[in-house]
């Protein structure tokens, strides 16, 4: 079994309860309950709650995009469930090669 860390941004804490109709009604605690994380070499997915380009202008630039192999912008909280497919097949292609 693959092994992935989680890192979360700011104010994640506050998921469920801050403009749930902006970030979806799934609490944190959930998530983390739902994903095992352990530090490991991992490819990186950059994911966030809601789509950012849909939103003011802050969030709109990334600190990660252009190194992400992929990008997940408003699933809300499926996106995580959405990522760790797509890490087990970033993984699998570095393993091949």
């Amino acid at each position: 079994m693959a092994a992935f860390l989680l890192i979360n941004g700011s104010d994640l804490n506050l998921l469920g309860s801050h403009e749930p109709d902006v970030y979806g009604g799934t609490y944190l605690d959930d998530i983390e309950a739902s994903s095992k994380t352990i530090a490991a070499e991992i490819p990186l997915i950059e994911l966030h709650l809601n789509n950012t380009f849909a939103r003011e202008e802050f969030p709109h630039s990334s600190h990660c995009s252009d190194i992400a192999q992929s990008c997940l912008f408003g699933f809300g909280a499926y996106g995580y469930e959405l990522a760790l497919p797509v890490a087990n097949q970033h993984m699998a292609a570095q393993e091949g090669q």
